[in-house]
This record gives structure tokens, C-alpha cells and sequence, in this order.
């Protein structure tokens, strides 16, 4: 049945707009500042802010082997938070044990009730051409690189690396496991990165927090995941504003960490209203056919 959610406040990447949303058939069918002319249902939206279904990394929830201990994480941890997409960190220590790395975790996440991508994390100098080329072939969007020291950076044959990138790129990211010369290191990776240009975050990422839109490109998550827009998929999350005053200039910023969602709609489905929970398992879908990048290398030239 098609509903309106009316004049709601929308935040997204620290943005904020007042708007009416259409959404029909499990897609959002138009956004407008107004949809007064409609006579569909409607959800008065003044009492809220709406913002897209975030996305998460992770690196736990292949361990628990019991359902229901399971079900708890993925409720408290990441569904409370409003979570609806997870980045799935796949640990490697030898390229040849990465498809069936994939596949345990794979099964493992079986149950999910969110969407989820795998990303696959392994030492720095166990990093080759080949284990590139072959996570190209897996439609893994990144590799989380653990970096132990400086000396390890400035060996790397990055010529090769960045050949066996090209054209299809793969995200490369950080760890950095030492507090010595870490400030070092980090300053190393940029200036590898930006120097022989590579798709790639100059910092590591944080578990559990929501990712930006620079990373969401990067990821090649984005637009499908992370932004309200004319067309998507219905999921978004409906936090209550304290501020009752209708005035657009008092901006309420999200805090992720300590608000939690009233409403969680994920793929059109409604995964918590009030204090209750609907956990759908296996619901959750993974997400293949990612291309790393696609929107990053266009930015430059629209910003011109």
C-alpha cells in the first residue's frame, strides 16, 4: 500500500532537509517538499528525522555458533543501532585458504536478517598480484592490509600492485598494529597511496561505525546503500527529535552512539517499531556485483 511519510526531516552525511516521501511497492517513488496535492495514506513525519540504513564493518559475527547467541548480537550490536548493511571482515593469513574462508563465513551468516559484503583482511607482506586478481574474480570490494612496521610499506613491489589493480580497482585500507612510529607509518601509506594512486582510505576504519561517503564510494557500496534517493530500495531509520520547534534552522545532529531508532524499515520490511524487534532470518541478502570506485573518480571533475 503506498504511504507518505510527511514533511520528516532527512540527515544524511550531515546534511539536513525537510521533505514528503512517497513509497510505493518497495521504492521510494518521489521526494518533494511537499505532497499535499496526494491523497495517500500518511505518517505525520514533524517528530522525526529519517536517515538511510547505515552500514557497519564487523569481524565477530562468523564466531557464534549458536542461533540465538547469534540473533542477540545482531540485534543489540548493529539492528538497535540501525545498521541494515554489514561489511564482513574475512581474516586470511595464505592466499590459498581464501575460498574456503569465504565460504565458512558465508555460512555463517546465512541467518542474517541485514544485507551483507565480505572483505578480506591479511598481512600487509602477504599481499600479491595474484590474491588481487583472484578477489576480483570473488567480488571482494577491499582488502584491509595489517601493517606491523614502516619497513614493511617501503618494500612493497607497489608497481606491481597498482598494475594488478588497474582497470577494475579494489579498495586498499589500513591496519596498523604498532603504537612505534605510527604517526610514521600512517604519513608512509598516504603518501604510497596518493603517489602511485591508489583507490585506498588513508586511516583505518572503525568497527561498528557508521561509514562515510567518501567510503561508501570507495566501496562501491554507494548509491545503493547509504542515501535516501528518488527510486532506491525502501530502507531508512526513523529517530524521534527531541526539539518539537518547526523551525529548520535548529539543527539536531544524530548521534549514532546513544540514539536509537524507533522505526528500522530494511528492503521494505519492517525490522523494529516501538521496543520490538522483528528478526527475519535469513532475510539478509549478500551484496555481489560491487565495482569499487565507480562514483570516486568522478568527483574531481563535477567539483570543477
Amino acid at each position: 500500500m503506498p504511504y507518505i511519510i510527511d514533511q520528516v526531516r532527512t540527515w544524511e552525511h550531515e546534511q539536513v532537509k525537510v521533505c514528503s516521501i512517497l513509497i510505493e511497492n518497495n521504492e521510494i517513488r518521489r521526494i518533494e517538499p511537499s505532497l499535499n496535492n496526494l491523497k495517500f495514506v500518511r505518517m505525520d513525519g514533524r517528530g522525526y528525522y529519517l536517515t538511510p540504513g547505515l552500514v557497519f564493518f564487523d569481524q565477530t559475527l562468523h564466531r557464534h555458533n549458536n542461533f540465538h547467541e547469534f540473533k542477540r548480537e545482531v540485534t543489540s550490536g548493529m539492528l538497535e543501532r540501525g545498521c541494515t548493511t554489514i561489511v564482513h571482515i574475512v581474516d586470511i593469513l595464505y592466499e590459498r585458504e581464501t575460498l574456503v574462508k569465504l565460504k565458512e563465513h558465508r555460512r555463517k551468516l546465512l541467518n542474517a536478517p541485514i544485507d551483507y559484503v565480505f572483505v578480506i583482511r591479511i598481512p600487509l607482506k602477504k599481499l600479491t598480484p595474484s590474491l588481487i586478481r583472484s578477489c576480483k574474480k570473488w567480488n571482494i570490494p577491499a582488502l584491509i592490509l595489517t601493517i606491523n612496521s614502516h619497513e614493511e610499506l617501503t618494500k612493497m613491489p607497489w608497481g606491481w600492485i597498482k598494475e594488478s589493480l588497474f582497470p577494475r580497482p579494489i579498495c586498499l585500507i589500513p591496519e596498523i598494529n604498532t603504537s612505534s612510529n605510527y604517526s610514521l607509518i600512517e604519513k608512509e601509506w598516504k603518501n604510497t597511496v596518493q603517489g602511485f594512486r591508489l583507490l585506498s582510505s588513508e586511516k583505518p576504519v572503525k568497527e561498528r561505525t557508521p561509514l562515510s561517503k567518501d567510503l561508501l564510494m570507495k566501496l562501491g557500496l554507494y548509491p545503493e546503500r547509504g542515501v535516501i534517493h528518488q527510486g532506491a530500495r525502501v530502507t531508512y531509520n526513523l529517530y524521534r527529535w527531541a526539539n518539537k520547534s518547526d523551525l529548520v534552522e535548529e539543527i539536531d545532529i544524530v548521534d549514532y552512539d546513544n540514539h536509537i531508532p524507533e522505526i528500522i524499515v530494511h528492503n521494505g520490511i519492517v525490522m523494529k517499531a516501538g521496543e520490538r524487534f522483528y528478526f527475519q532470518p535469513g532475510q539478509g541478502q549478500e551484496i555481489q556485483n560491487v565495482y569499487p570506485g565507480r562514483f570516486q573518480m568522478y568527483i574531481p571533475s563535477i567539483m570543477k
